[in-house]
């Protein structure tokens, strides 16, 4: 028994110093090659421990990645989920290249890596924002929450060909229009789901939840392309707004109104609200949005802050009524009031002098 403890110990503790560190923190990354390029391209002949945070990044290619942390293919299996459970945490990506919808340059590109937890990043104007894809492998720990996702030329995250991907507490701003012809406006939702098309591979159990759909025309919110997708698929407790009209979805090629979409179990308790910005670069609501679901991830961005390179960002707790959008306000939701009257049934009546309204996990309380 002692032989074999002792060559099990040996085996570990191998396998551990095999792992390669690759931290990525507090740099900038800039090229001015604005045709096919690659980018940041990540090392992936060896099972690494990759971080990727507070950095800022700022390109113009037209083609290739911007951040390449994974492989398009399983044809080289060496190469396959070498950065297990990556953390891309903290990043400012600005894309400035020509604002075309025909450009599928590849923002945080995570090719056949499981786990990935991307988060608290902001994607200005990136064609392709956040890619999820493989030949069906399926996400337990990973997600992508808590990021800003402004303005992509194409789509804002794509989720091809892996299943369990999980797409929480993210804002999404777009002024695209709809696709009129080549290089005009976008076919793509702010959300695609697919099947991955070689090999094939399911996107199935995707979930997408909390999260604040902006958009300035009728463009598709949620697109899933294949019905064989809608297995697990969840998408609810969501804040939609779209300056044109209702918004909508697309199933299979088919547009959904709101009320179709909702016909099929989706997103009957969301809310089509204006967040009422209070600027269309930090993305801070007016008020707080908190109509939401609980999830394991309860760290939003405060309203206060920004990317600052190598700069941790200052999160909040979710606390009570649960927060939508990448931005949390911190503490209770207060209201201030000079005067007022207090009614309960049809007799009682309670004129109120200065002062303000508590309202903290479902209590209302009166301080004066």
């Amino acid at each position: 028994m002692k032989l074999v403890l002792t060559f099990l110990l040996l085996i570990i503790s191998v396998a551990l110093a095999a792992q390669v560190d690759l931290t990525y923190e507090g740099q900038t990354f800039k090229d001015t090659t604005c045709n096919n390029v690659n980018g940041i391209s990540i090392p992936r002949d060896l099972v690494a421990n990759f971080v990727f945070k507070n950095n800022y990044v700022e390109l113009c290619n037209t083609g290739g990645y911007m951040l390449q942390a994974g492989v398009e293919t399983d044809q080289y299996p060496q190469y396959v989920n070498t950065l297990p459970n990556s953390q891309i945490i903290g990043n400012k990506f600005v894309w400035t290249g020509d604002q075309d919808a025909n450009t599928i340059t590849h923002g945080v590109f995570t090719g056949y890596e499981a786990n990935a937890r991307i988060m608290y990043n902001y994607l200005d104007h990136v064609p392709m924002g956040i890619i999820r894809k493989s030949n069906g492998m399926t996400d337990s720990t990973g997600v992508v929450a808590y990021n800003i996702i402004v303005s992509p030329p194409a789509v804002g995250v794509v989720v091809k060909g892996m299943n369990g991907v999980r797409i929480y507490n993210n804002t999404f701003y777009s002024e695209d229009s709809t696709y009129t012809g080549p290089g005009i406006g976008t076919w793509r939702g702010l959300i695609d789901v697919y099947k991955n098309d070689n090999p094939v591979g399911s996107a199935k159990g995707v979930k997408i939840k909390n999260n604040i759909f902006y958009t300035k025309r009728r463009i598709v919110n949620i697109n899933v392309m294949e019905t064989d997708c809608l297995e697990g698929f969840e998408c609810d407790y969501n804040i939609y707004w779209c300056e044109e009209g209702e918004p909508h979805f697309q199933i299979a090629g088919n547009y959904l109104s709101l009320a179709e979409w909702r016909a099929l179990g989706y997103d009957t308790h969301s809310q089509i609200m204006n967040p009422y910005f209070k600027d269309f670069i930090n993305f801070v609501p007016e008020f707080r949005l908190q109509w939401g679901t609980p999830t394991e991830f309860d760290m939003g961005i405060a309203v206060s802050d920004y990317w600052k390179t190598g700069f941790d960002m200052e999160l909040v707790k979710q606390r009570g009524y649960w927060q939508q959008g990448a931005r949390i306000y911190e503490g209770n939701m207060v209201i201030f009031f000079r005067s007022g009257h207090l009614f309960y049934g049809d007799s009682t009546h309670v004129e109120l002098s200065t002062g303000k309204i508590v309202i903290s996990q479902g209590e209302l309380i009166i301080e004066q």
